[in-house]
């Protein structure tokens, strides 16, 4: 773990640099300027790190101060490589076929400067955007069939809420949010796929966050599986602290509810790599399951999904992804999962992939919006 962090903090000191400096070459040869930018920028790269080194004294008031604004820095940092690598491409471009107009070529450090002020501007302006984006989630309504006949119930009303990242960064205020949204849905039933919790689970035991969650009282209650960031944070703790708040935790196992339907939870995907418990397939969990009532899966990832179709399995529901949280990077991972959001279908089996309701890392969404689903399943 010591060698990764320091591999991943070196990449982010080398992406920095790069991004620094192509800043400091626009900028006037002016020393008190260039000082004020190394500075400057030199806090910002700190702010973050700084934070999370900070948190683990347990003072998380201070903690939070570095943490929040070093948030934003991230995002910035991504809009700031691209652009910078865009500059750098188009440079090499101009190089091979001369077409930068003769204004700019007779003036470089004026356009210098106009450029560093406008990359610096888009990106505060896609960052405010992303932050006000990110805090105003949206409620999606999904309308499906499944073709099993269910005593004395022909609809399911279920709120599926993904991601939701209670940590640091979003906390008690963002779970009251949630609560009172999720109360006026009036859901039979609210499952919670994976990434309750951030990281930083002890801040949630300290400020006592997820509490407003105990409020939440479906006729079928509320039940979650465990996400990669349970375990990242000590996911036994965890799970005892959601189960406290009323949450039902589906770790590999399953629950008939009511003699109607069941629900199914597997462990995360993660769980042998971060915690080396190898999660059990899902047709050993599957087994005495009568396939004639409705089967419904919660895998927090969602790999390998024919898994599911081929265990008979009649809705999975899945987050993780974010929908890339931050453009471009949704066309990144949409490239790399059979399904990164949204709805879709393989035989019978029906899918879904929400796009989360917190973010993890900066509170922006650029591309996308946080997301409350409900599916409305209406039985043959």
């Amino acid at each position: 773990m010591a060698v990764f962090l320091i591999i991943i903090f070196s990449f982010y000191l080398g992406i920095n640099y790069y991004i620094y400096r192509h800043g400091k070459s626009a900028l006037p040869l002016n020393k008190f300027i260039r000082g004020i930018y190394t500075l400057l920028f030199s806090i910002f790269v700190l702010l973050y790190p700084v934070g999370k080194l900070v948190e683990q004294t347990g003072n998380y008031d201070l903690a939070k101060l570095f943490i929040f604004p070093g948030s934003f820095w991230l995002a910035a940092v991504l809009y700031f490589l691209i652009f910078v690598l865009l500059i750098d491409f188009v440079r090499m471009l101009n190089k091979i076929f001369k077409f930068c107009p003769k204004f700019i070529l007779e003036h470089p450090t004026g356009t210098k400067l106009y450029v560093f002020f406008f990359v610096l501007v888009t990106t505060v302006f896609m960052l405010f955007a992303g932050w006000i984006n990110a805090s105003q989630p949206v409620v999606k309504e999904v309308y499906l069939k499944v073709d099993k006949k269910v005593s004395k119930m022909k609809t399911l009303r279920i709120a599926l809420v993904s991601d939701i990242h209670l940590g640091m960064i979003h906390g008690r205020g963002y779970a009251e949010q949630l609560a009172l949204e999720l109360q006026h849905q009036q859901p039979d039933i609210i499952l919670l796929a994976g990434d309750i919790l951030d990281e930083d689970v002890d801040v949630v035991l300290k400020e006592k966050s997820g509490e407003p969650l105990s409020h939440l009282h479906p006729k079928y209650g509320v039940w979650g599986v465990t996400g990669n960031h349970e375990y990242y944070g000590g996911v036994e703790k965890s799970v005892r602290y959601l189960q406290r708040l009323g949450i039902k935790m589906l770790r590999d196992s399953r629950v008939n509810i009511d003699g109607k339907f069941y629900i199914v939870g597997r462990e995360d995907y993660s769980s042998n790599r971060i915690a080396k418990k190898k999660r059990k397939s899902l047709k050993q969990i599957m087994q005495g399951v009568d396939l004639s009532e409705p089967v419904i899966l919660m895998d927090h990832q969602p790999i390998n999904l024919s898994e599911a179709e081929r265990q008979g399995v009649d809705l999975q529901l899945s987050g993780h992804i974010h929908r890339g949280q931050l453009w471009p990077l949704n066309i990144i991972i949409k490239a790399i999962y059979e399904l990164s959001y949204g709805y879709m279908q393989k035989g019978s089996t029906h899918y879904f992939v929400s796009s989360g309701y917190g973010t993890w890392g900066p509170p922006v969404r650029i591309g996308n919006s946080p997301e409350i689903v409900i599916l409305t399943i209406t039985f043959n």
